[in-house]
């Protein structure tokens, strides 16, 4: 299964050198159906990470602009794609 052929395309994917692929889905918008659509994608893409050991998921809102290096950083620090600027 191949993530490009899903219903939904990522809002950024972000790859390194020894095969780990990081999907970074963001929610921007407040809405009922925006956040629909985005629990929707949040589902697909965890469940494709889940099953495809070498993707990783992130997830951020809105909320994320007001400190995105701290807390952005602090998700990839979660996967194998950290680094030790992102502390």
């Amino acid at each position: 299964m191949n993530i490009e052929n899903e219903l939904f395309r990522p809002d950024f994917v972000i790859e390194d050198k020894k095969g780990n692929t990081v999907i970074l889905e963001h929610n921007g918008m407040e809405d009922e159906t925006s956040k629909e659509r985005y629990d929707k994608k949040k589902k697909i893409y965890e469940k494709f990470c889940k099953e495809n050991k070498e993707y990783y998921c992130i997830f951020t809102d809105e909320d994320y602009i007001y400190d995105l290096k701290d807390k952005l950083g602090k998700e990839f620090n979660k996967t194998p794609l950290a680094k030790p600027l992102w502390k």
